[in-house]
């Protein structure tokens, strides 16, 4: 990549870097880097514009949905978890790899062999570390500079917009007309903008074969989709062109050439060809050898056990020979969820009223290996079996998350060849299983990756020492006081959603929010500590079933339902909202957590600054 082209790049990031060979790095992937002599690559800028976009984006989020008041109140007309969806969609992969095909910044990536013939341009993945890379080239160049970066992600994310119109489903027409392009033409889409005094209009070229397609919108992004979903109409309705889906995955042999693995029951007569073995004689059972070796030939070993492979054709009674190809290892465990659901059945593998009730799985939940090998097979099971009419359902699996990975202290992958594995064991000797336990839900977000941080799990291991102090001030009191009831039920609530969600990390820093208030308030009843308890016990089940047999609370926590929430106790008392018109402030009104956006409005309408505007 030359100067020239980086230039292009910064300008159109509109940031003049001191040292342009930062961007240059946020553009080489590691596979370019083990080809060209050590060049630095991207991974660490990546690891770095991932925590910059996180927070120029919640900082957005808090100034768009929230104003802070006089008294130091913050108040937000978005929940939580409204927010948590929000801030998902904005800095999403999908999101970020296709803000990098709007500005056409994959096409650059410095790649390694391999990459190149995998077209690693073209994954989402890869675009959206490209996005990041250049974030943390950014914050790194411009020494993290808050104003900096906020201009070139919100140059790069548009996210003022997104805030403003939502997101549409239909954000990937600029994505399917340059790929159509790309295919037919091998060039990119031409946009030409025009300011008009409503907006913008956009000209969008494909070829001297049409007229150019026309979009106008608030904004230029706005006119440049619309003048795509234009082109794109056109081009369906005419039969030029139409949207496909492109998988990746590519077809591969089913069979293996090894004795591990379930046996394949075919048979294979000169007279029959192919037969399957009769249903009597399943399942085919490996046979007892001395050597699992593979051939010299690349045969199974299993072809070398004369006894095995020679058999009796079930059709005609003729001679015949086994196939001696195993299935991968993955094939035969990957339909086991049908059969828990009927295990002790005899009769079937699972019957059809069993499969009814507990079916589909609810939640799949696997690292990113799943989806090639083990979530993979798990549908080829369902679906073929559904086929067959045995099953009631295509799909298995009714909901898929993948969880993140723990990352080094660095922010590299572990691995033992490197030397920076963290040893469990060593761990729990030093903090307890359950500091442990509660530091990995405590690590980050599930669905992300989280670098190890020791000093992190000495503070729960301290938190949990205070939650075994806060056991020396109960009262002896079976109630929910006055003074804590708002703690406990916005507790129970936010934790079990919380819990519900697979947000791990948000319940226990409710949890330890939760003990901050309690050690303020000096007090807590017996009710009160055994409801923390509870909430607690999923994260850490040893002390806390420990506190609950030593300060006599009830039965065992695992065993007992935790009771529901008093929702009229979690209700904030009035606050003051700031009234602003245009950015500008009008006036303050009086709210509460129930008052309705439409009453909201009547009370701002009759400030007097703001009635007649």
């Amino acid at each position: 990549m030359d100067n020239e082209t980086l230039l292009e790049i910064a300008t159109q990031l509109e940031y003049d870097f001191d040292d342009i060979r930062i961007l240059r790095q946020a553009f080489t992937r590691k596979s370019y880097s083990e080809e060209h002599n050590g060049e630095n690559h991207n991974e660490v800028l990546e690891f770095y514009g991932d925590k910059a976009l996180e927070f120029v984006v919640m900082k957005k989020l808090s100034e768009h949905y929230g104003n802070a008041t006089q008294n130091g109140k913050y108040a937000s007309e978005k929940t939580e978890g409204q927010l948590t969806e929000i801030k998902k969609k904005l800095i999403c992969k999908k999101m970020l790899a296709h803000r990098m095909d709007t500005f056409g910044f994959a096409d650059c990536i410095l790649m390694g062999k391999g990459d190149i013939g995998q077209s690693a341009q073209n994954q989402d993945s890869v675009k959206e570390d490209l996005f990041e890379a250049i974030v943390g080239a950014v914050a790194i160049d411009s020494g993290w500079d808050a104003e900096a970066l906020e201009d070139v992600i919100d140059r790069m994310l548009d996210i003022e917009h997104y805030l403003e119109k939502g997101f549409s489903d239909d954000e990937n027409y600029v994505d399917l007309i340059q790929t159509w392009c790309q295919k037919r033409y091998s060039w990119i889409p031409e946009y030409d903008f025009d300011e008009m005094e409503d907006g913008w209009e956009c000209s969008l070229s494909l070829s001297d074969d049409y007229d150019d397609f026309i979009g106008r919108g608030y904004s230029k992004r706005e006119a440049r989709m619309n003048a795509a979903q234009n082109a794109y109409e056109y081009l369906e309705e005419n039969k030029i062109g139409s949207k496909f889906t492109n998988y990746k995955l590519q077809d591969w042999i089913f069979s293996r050439q090894r004795f591990w693995g379930e046996p394949i029951p075919m048979v294979h007569c000169e007279k029959c060809g192919w037969v399957p073995v009769d249903e009597k004689d399943l399942p085919v059972v490996l046979p007892n050898v001395e050597s699992y070796e593979p051939t010299k030939d690349g045969e199974s070993p299993l072809s070398l056990l004369d006894d095995f492979v020679n058999t009796t054709c079930p059709k005609c009674g003729g001679h015949a020979k086994r196939e001696t190809d195993t299935m991968p290892n993955w094939a035969g465990s990957c339909w086991y969820f049908l059969r828990y659901m009927d295990a002790h059945n005899d009769k079937e593998f699972v019957s059809m009223d069993k499969m009814k009730y507990w079916g589909q799985v609810d939640l799949y939940d696997g690292g990113m290996e799943h989806a090639t090998r083990h979530l993979l097979y798990a549908r080829f099971w369902n679906i073929f079996l559904h086929e067959q009419g045995l099953v009631p359902y295509s799909e298995p699996f009714y909901k898929r998350i993948a969880h993140g990975m723990i990352l080094a202290s660095d922010g590299s992958k572990m691995s033992k060849s490197k030397g920076n594995v963290v040893n469990p064991t060593e761990m729990v000797e030093k903090y307890g299983a359950d500091a442990l336990r509660l530091y990995e839900m405590f690590i980050g977000d599930y669905s992300k990756d989280a670098a190890w941080n020791e000093d992190s799990l000495n503070g729960c291991a301290k938190f949990l020492d205070r939650v075994y102090n806060l056991g020396e001030t109960i009262i002896d009191e079976d109630i929910i006081s006055k003074e804590n009831e708002k703690i406990i039920n916005k507790g129970i609530k936010k934790v079990s959603e919380d819990i519900e969600n697979l947000k791990y990390n948000t319940a226990v820093s409710t949890l330890m929010t939760m003990l901050n208030e309690f050690n303020a308030n000096k007090k807590i009843t017996k009710k009160e500590y055994r409801i923390f308890l509870q909430l607690l016990n999923p994260f850490a089940p040893h002390i806390t079933e420990e506190l609950n047999e030593k300060y006599n609370l009830g039965e065992e926590l695992s065993k007992s339902l935790l009771e529901d929430y008093d929702e009229s106790k979690i209700i904030d008392e009035t606050f003051t909202m700031v009234v602003q018109v245009n950015g500008k402030v009008r006036g303050k009104i009086e709210v509460n957590a129930n008052t309705s956006d439409d009453k909201m409005k009547e009370l701002a309408k009759s400030i007097e600054n703001v009635k007649f505007m």
